[in-house]
């Protein structure tokens, strides 16, 4: 019914919710309910800031005549599904609820595994949405169910909202999502909803009571806020922080695995939350880097014979390595296809961090990044050469070049770098009262860095 029909969107930042207006532009008698031509539909859709809950609520605008909800000029007729992505080796499960319907699709080892790793799965995933509607079932009003199909089909009318929540449990949040997801909707009711609706706006007011700009430019203050909502939108799972596509992936194979690229892209987003008050949004951005810590050092090791840390272009969370080697029987000493000639990511890393110890002297936060700082900086002492005067870095590409093999000498970003790290780290060891004993090298090698060319 709204095949070629006009739409308005608009994203509501305040309140952190999208309202559609959609307008049908024919008739539609077969499927059953009917709907009718010009009905505008209203769909308001958010995601609760407190639960893994989304909620759509859809009306139509119009009046009923003497409060009969089939009168023909304002029903809108509404088919409802949960569909599961299938294919790559994926398992899915679904079926119906009173009201509602549950999916489930989860990743696992295969024993004819198309992968080209043919490694068991670091671990099994697995996600489950449980969904119920709400106010389908009024007096008056069509529904019934297509138990084949897995679907829902029902009238809304302006006499009355009708809700669709839909809840998201993985296996990281609990032992069994399924059975989590349909405790949570079965729970419901509209009461709950509004009340959910309360909590949700109470969220995002104190959220917005945190900073604001007033610069005369509409059009930079409008990148600001969205910027900030985007970051709230995303980074409050400290398990798992967002990567290249933020929590919007809608395929199984993204660009580069969606996943945490460390010579920018990860540290980019993070940089404008401490300066808007927003600190804690960073919190998840420690997560992935911390945990393929032992990784880093085992890289360090065995392709540089140093100390330190040496992580990947790109690395997952959980410790998981996702860059693969073109070619893993032809292992150089740099290993090119996982750091493309670079050895500033680790320290690229690190900003962020020190961003955050500077805005906030947080020495609880101090403390529980510093043994990956001292990391950063054992790397550096091991790998920088002294010559007469001066640190010199030699073989680590500005960009990544898998040819050159990091053939760039004194690279303008690992320069201010490793500055930055080796003042940070002296600050953070005084703040902190610990390792006094290696200030002075520290300050040594800081005091002796190559000029900017």
């Amino acid at each position: 019914a709204l095949v070629n029909g006009e739409y308005h969107v608009e994203k509501i930042l305040e309140t952190a919710e999208v309202v559609h207006t959609l307008t049908t532009t024919q008739e539609v008698q077969d499927p059953t309910p009917f709907t009718r031509e010009g009905a505008v539909v209203k769909m308001r859709s958010w995601v609760s800031a407190t639960q893994n809950l989304l909620v759509i609520e859809l009306t139509v605008e119009g009046e009923v005549p003497d409060k009969n909800p089939y009168a023909r000029n304002n029903l809108v007729g509404v088919d409802v599904k949960l569909w599961p992505m299938t294919g790559n080796e994926s398992e899915i499960a679904g079926g119906n609820l009173p009201d509602g319907y549950w999916v489930t699709r989860r990743m696992a080892s295969t024993e004819a595994s198309i992968a080209l790793d043919k490694a068991p799965c670091a671990w099994p995933s697995e996600a489950a949405v449980a969904m119920r509607l709400f106010n389908h079932r009024e007096p008056g009003l069509s529904w019934f169910r297509m138990d084949g199909w897995d679907g829902d089909r029902f009238v809304i009318s302006p006499t009355h909202t009708t809700y669709i929540v839909a809840s998201v449990v993985t296996n990281q949040e609990s032992d069994s999502p399924l059975e989590t997801a349909r405790q949570r909707v079965a729970n419901l009711d509209v009461a709950g909803i509004e009340a959910l609706r309360a909590d949700h706006h109470a969220w995002w007011r104190e959220f917005w009571a945190k900073s604001f700009v007033d610069i005369g430019d509409p059009l930079i203050e409008k990148y600001y806020y969205g910027s900030n909502y985007l970051m709230a939108s995303c980074s409050r799972n400290v398990a798992f922080a967002p990567g290249l596509y933020g929590n919007w992936i809608t395929a199984d194979c993204p660009s580069w695995q969606g996943d945490y690229h460390l010579n920018y892209n990860h540290e980019a987003p993070w940089c404008g939350v401490f300066s808007s008050n927003h600190v804690a949004l960073a919190d998840p951005y420690d997560t992935p880097i911390l945990e393929n810590l032992p990784n880093a050092k085992a890289n360090a090791e065995q392709f540089l014979n140093i100390r330190g840390a040496y992580y990947d272009v790109g690395i997952g969370p959980k410790g998981l390595e996702v860059c693969a080697m073109a070619d893993p029987e032809k292992v150089t000493e740099e290993n090119y296809d996982r750091f493309l000639g670079q050895k500033s990511n680790a320290v690229f890393a690190s900003s962020i961090m020190f961003m955050r110890f500077y805005h906030t002297y947080d020495l609880d936060y101090a403390r529980k990044v510093y043994p990956f700082v001292v990391e950063v900086v054992n790397f550096w002492e091991d790998y920088m050469r002294k010559e007469g005067d001066r640190y010199v870095i030699y073989g680590d590409s500005v960009q990544e070049n898998i040819h050159s093999g990091g053939g760039d000498m004194n690279g303008l970003l690992s320069l201010g770098l490793v500055r930055n790290a080796f003042e940070t780290v002296l600050d953070m060891s005084q703040e902190m009262g610990v390792d006094a004993d290696r200030r002075e090298k520290w300050q040594e090698i800081l005091d002796h860095m190559s000029e900017f060319p």
